[in-house]
Order: C-alpha cells, then structure tokens, then sequence
C-alpha cells in the first residue's frame, strides 16, 4: 500500500487534531491517518510556539489521487508535496 509521509508545524494540538480529521476525511474508507504527537506541555513551563508533528499516511492505489483529496481538503493550509526518501512522497502542512 501507498504511503505519505507527513510533517506539520501545528500552532497546537486542536490544530494538528483538525488536520488529521480533515486529512481522514479526505481519505475516506480508503486508507487511515496516524500522528505522533508530541507530549503535553507541563504546566507552568516555557510555552513553545507550536509543535512539530510527524505522521503517516496509509492509502489505496492510486497515490495521487489521495494526494489531490488531501489537498482539497487543505485548501486552507499551506501544503508543499516533495519527494522524500526511497520515492515516498512527503506533505509538509502549515497554517496559511
């Protein structure tokens, strides 16, 4: 199966939760999304300014037509597409 391997510089973890419905919506029965997000802040330490969030995704056959799915979905996002490594396809997703 396809995959597309994702990196967004969420502002939150609201935001990087929105990404990822959006991102399943656009997916649809056909494939799944799946973030590592980073910890909780502690409370009463420094605030960072936002999180680096890694994802997968795992898709059907064809890949660019998920690919245009997402980005559909995202039209409100900035979205670049770039090859990664061993021909995977990389998504980095930021706030517009």
């Amino acid at each position: 199966m396809p995959e597309i391997t994702l990196r967004l510089d969420a502002p939150d973890r609201e935001w990087a939760d929105h990404v990822r419905a959006l991102i399943q919506d656009a997916l649809d029965e056909h494939g799944s999304v799946h973030f590592e997000l980073p910890p909780e802040p502690v409370e009463g330490g420094i605030d960072a300014p936002g999180f680096a969030v890694t994802g997968i995704v795992i898709c059907d056959e064809p890949l660019s037509d998920h690919v245009t799915a997402i980005k559909a979905k995202l039209i409100d996002y900035k979205v670049a597409e770039e090859e990664g490594t061993a021909g995977v396809t990389q998504m980095l997703i930021e706030p517009a």
